[in-house]
């Protein structure tokens, strides 16, 4: 397939069918496309590869980038509040990508929707992936919405929003810690099969004497 140039905010096609045209979509700045590549400013020289995990788009329409921090609150009896950290938060990115059907010479093959397919057995995965976008490479993330809107315009091609956001992997070690190293082992120590016991009655000194104690246990 050939390259496609997007001048101003036109879209002129992605390949001669025109199945991507300006009145489907808008992009700023001066960019050329080309199949599994997405728009790169012509100025750098480059063309980066963008993906969602293995899956690879026509183009990529919008990459929304969001961080937040949160600042920790501890309210006082007086009515004040102690702000004393901030916590990074999970960054999350929305993307917005399309394929075309135009590509294919082959009657009954929709690069859409096995595209389609592929991003919903990824997402349902639930497994961590990397995204690649055109300001930063992301790891561990997961797919948390898709959305497919098809419209007269669209018909013969995919645009796809893809909600991720980044999740905190652990490793944890299962340690054995001998006996005798462990503080109150007698408490804390693993439970084990003591074997039959015979229980006595408790009685108090009171009980004893009066046997009230008896006759109130009755």
């Amino acid at each position: 397939m050939g390259l496609s140039m997007i001048t101003g905010n036109a879209l002129t096609a992605i390949d001669n069918s025109g199945v991507f045209s300006s009145s489907s979509l808008s992009l700023a700045g001066t960019f050329i496309l080309a199949r599994n590549y997405t728009a790169t400013p012509l100025t750098s020289g480059i063309i980066h590869t963008r993906s969602i995990g293995d899956l690879y788009a026509d183009i990529t329409i919008s990459e929304k980038h969001q961080d937040t921090y949160t600042v920790t609150e501890h309210p006082l009896q007086d009515g004040t509040v102690v702000s004393d950290h901030v916590i990074r938060n999970q960054p999350t990115i929305t993307l917005e990508v399309g394929v075309t059907d135009a590509t294919t010479d082959q009657p009954g093959n929709y690069p859409s929707i096995t595209f389609y397919e592929k991003l919903l057995a990824l997402a349902e995965a639930k497994e961590p992936i990397t995204v690649d976008t055109g300001k930063r490479t992301y790891e561990n993330m997961v797919i948390t919405e898709i959305v497919e809107t098809t419209t007269q315009q669209t018909e013969n091609c995919g645009i796809f929003i893809v909600s991720c956001k980044q999740v905190q992997i652990t490793n944890t070690k299962k340690v054995k810690i001998p006996a005798e190293r462990m503080k109150g082992a007698a408490t804390t120590q693993s439970v084990t099969n003591g074997g039959t016991k015979t229980v006595q009655e408790d009685k108090s000194v009171i009980s004893a004497l009066t046997g009230y104690g008896d006759y109130y246990n009755r």
